[in-house]
């Protein structure tokens, strides 16, 4: 199953859309946006895809994603009502460079960590969904500032109220503006990501020596680099694993595991079960009851 590309058309009069679904159950589509979207659950349940994350969902699920992320509320056929809000927007929603302003740092930083996908925890979810409720309901210039309240919200909100959905091979990182050397790393991982990738290759690439190199890539990334490597080489798996009809040998090879043993271990400790598990929970039916 390959994502397929939805376009949101904007009503006259509109910047971004605020819209309530309705639906009796039954498969959603596996889709992805040119801009962000904010999902909250009002009843339901099912199954949540967010690029290569899946988990159940039930009512009070309230995620953010990313431009381009594929993502997908599968719903069960089981659930007798199924009620969505889905607020659908673009970055510079409010102009082209609306995220230049100083005062909006925190909120450029929040769109960079969407495009992994974002899963509300806590008070922050019970509180963005409050705001949630309210643009339902507001039009105009109350229904714009609830928005700015709501991205301000995510955009302070602390480690434990919003965490990170896909893996980082499935979403790229966006480097920030002073991250050049960032961007040639990661273009340099993505090129070669089926070769083995040494430290020295990389420090080389970017100037540096293998210590600062490795400092460097800590402090920017937060993981060292084998962890990154493994996190990235599985995320692209999983998209493989989801796009493809692929051999799951052939896609390890493709991702740079030397062995099938090797590839299935990795896999598991990231994601907790086997490739073949992964690609044939996709196809498989929904659970049968409230996962509650």
């Amino acid at each position: 199953m390959k994502p397929e590309f939805v376009a949101i058309d904007l009503r006259p009069g509109e910047s971004f859309r605020v819209e309530e679904v309705r639906t009796r159950g039954g498969s959603s589509l596996f889709n992805y946006h040119m801009g962000c979207q904010i999902t909250m659950v009002v009843t339901g349940f099912g199954e949540r895809w967010v690029g290569d994350h899946v988990a159940n969902y039930r009512a009070g699920d309230l995620a953010m994603m990313g431009p381009y992320l594929p993502h997908m509320w599968r719903e069960s056929s089981l659930a007798t009502a199924h009620h969505g809000i889905v607020v659908n927007f673009t970055e510079d929603f409010l102009g082209a460079h609306f995220l230049e302003r100083p005062e909006v740092e925190s909120m450029r930083l929040l769109f960079v960590r969407a495009r992994r996908g974002l899963l509300l925890r806590g008070s922050t979810r019970d509180c963005a969904a409050q705001l949630m409720l309210r643009l339902a309901r507001e039009t105009g210039m109350e229904r714009l500032l609830t928005l700015l309240t709501l991205l301000h919200l995510l955009a302070e909100a602390a480690d434990d109220g919003v965490r990170e959905l896909a893996s980082p091979g499935y979403a790229p990182p966006v480097a920030d503006g002073d991250s050049d050397r960032l961007t040639r790393v990661f273009r340099y991982i993505d090129d070669r990501l089926d070769r083995t990738l040494g430290r020295g290759d990389l420090a080389r690439l970017v100037g540096l020596s293998e210590g600062a190199f490795s400092r460097f890539f800590v402090a920017r990334v937060g993981r060292p680099l084998p962890t990154y490597l493994n996190e990235v080489r599985v995320g692209r798996a999983c998209r493989l694993l989801i796009d493809s009809d692929r051999g799951i040998a052939e896609i390890a090879e493709a991702c740079g595991y030397a062995t099938l043993a090797n590839f299935n271990r990795r896999f598991r400790e990231l994601k907790d079960m086997t490739p073949s598990a992964f690609r044939t929970r996709l196809r498989s039916p929904l659970p049968t009851a409230d996962p509650r």
